[in-house]
């Protein structure tokens, strides 16, 4: 444990040191505090917004919120019993530069009653990344939990969305998330994906149905679809007395690449291509007081995990998709997987109050005959719940 430690300390200062000679504005932190308590310095979102500057970190105390428009690379971070509140309107992240990061650690939206409109998260015509961890958006409303659209590089992690996620014309990866459809009122898919590149890491989905009508568990369009996991990750389609929607269906120029160890009730339809194979997974999770990291792949096979900042995901042609900023990647640790094709690495977090919001992303390469890249599963170094 030793070791790791001091090999994820140093990855860590070649972040912070790729962090200080970025060219963005020195960071700042605010602290939004609906009891405006002791040194905080906004009661609410909005205003904090309206001053944040790329490379700011905005902390946000236990408290119900009303959402906002977010046009800046920032770390916010919502604590333990911060709630943004039950408007109908989504909290927006427009337009952010290129260059930059907007991490989004803990979004958690107030419950709802069944007629009431719900809220969510809506990202649209970022050109920076932004990275999503551990957001519970149970919107239960017939409009969609999370939008995305127009956006160059988004990553989430550990998220649940109701009712769903709808993706256009964007690069997303999203590793260990549950999305369901709506099952009143118009119903919906639980993934819906127009003209955009994702992958679904250790992801689950169930398809909606109302009115007559059962809807998919993913539904794309002109798209590229990857889909790795196990027997546990289950993609199922909406029922409606008797109906059936689809558990995968394709639309247009689609293609699904899917692991076959993946739980799907219906074979999927409508794919251009269907490419069945084994694929490495990287899996990471955050808790108080550790950060574990899974890689995934073929028993016996070498592999290294790789961790670095975020950035636009970069084909590189022979070995798969690059989620990581080159001059900030370093190599967390390397071994063979185990006789169940796995391992993982449990390091200490760090306590460093000013890396608070910090997105990371890891992401494993392994080598069992083949060199391939695994996804890449981010993570937002945020307090472990409290301030």
């Amino acid at each position: 444990m030793g070791t790791l430690t001091h090999h994820f300390v140093s990855a860590l200062g070649t972040l912070s040191l790729a962090l200080v000679t970025a060219p963005v504005h020195a960071q700042s932190t605010w602290i939004v505090d609906a009891a405006g308590g002791p040194g905080s310095h906004y009661t609410d979102l909005p205003d904090a917004f309206g001053v944040v500057q790329n490379g700011d970190s905005v902390q946000v105390l236990p408290g119900n919120y009303t959402p906002g428009v977010l046009t800046k690379g920032i770390r916010l971070v919502f604590s333990d019993g911060a709630i943004v509140d039950q408007t109908g309107d989504h909290l927006l992240i427009r337009n952010t530069a290129p260059g930059t990061t907007c991490s989004v650690s803990g979004l958690k939206i107030g419950p709802h009653s069944t007629f009431f409109p719900g809220g969510g998260l809506d990202i649209s015509d970022c050109q920076g990344v932004v990275v999503v961890d551990g957001a519970n958006l149970p919107s239960n409303t017939a409009v969609g939990a999370m939008f995305i659209r127009d956006c160059a590089s988004i990553v989430i992690n550990d998220s649940f969305a109701s009712p769903g996620i709808d993706i256009l014309n964007s690069s997303v990866t999203i590793s260990d998330s549950t999305f369901e459809g709506y099952f009143l009122g118009t119903g919906t898919s639980a993934i819906a994906i127009a003209e955009s590149d994702v992958e679904l890491n250790h992801c689950s989905a169930r398809g909606g149905s109302a009115h007559g009508f059962a809807y998919d568990g993913v539904f794309a369009h002109n798209s590229s679809v990857v889909i790795r996991g196990d027997a546990s990750d289950v993609f199922e389609q909406g029922v409606y007395i008797g109906l059936a929607g689809q558990a995968l269906r394709g639309s247009g120029n689609a293609t699904l690449t899917i692991d076959p160890d993946v739980t799907v009730t219906a074979a999927p339809t409508g794919w251009t291509s269907i490419t069945t194979r084994h694929m490495p997974i990287t899996r990471v999770i955050g808790t108080a007081t550790t950060v574990d990291i899974t890689a995934e792949g073929s028993a016996g096979a070498a592999y290294g995990i790789l961790v670095g900042l975020p950035s636009l995901p970069l084909d590189t042609v022979f070995f798969g998709t690059l989620w990581l900023d080159g001059p900030s990647i370093s190599a967390l640790v390397s071994g063979v997987l185990d006789a169940g094709g796995q391992t993982t690495v449990s390091v200490a977090r760090p306590a460093d109050p000013g890396i608070i919001g910090l997105s990371l992303a890891f992401q494993a390469l392994t080598n069992d005959g083949t060199i391939e890249l695994a996804n890449a599963a981010g993570l937002v170094l945020d307090s472990g719940g409290a301030f």
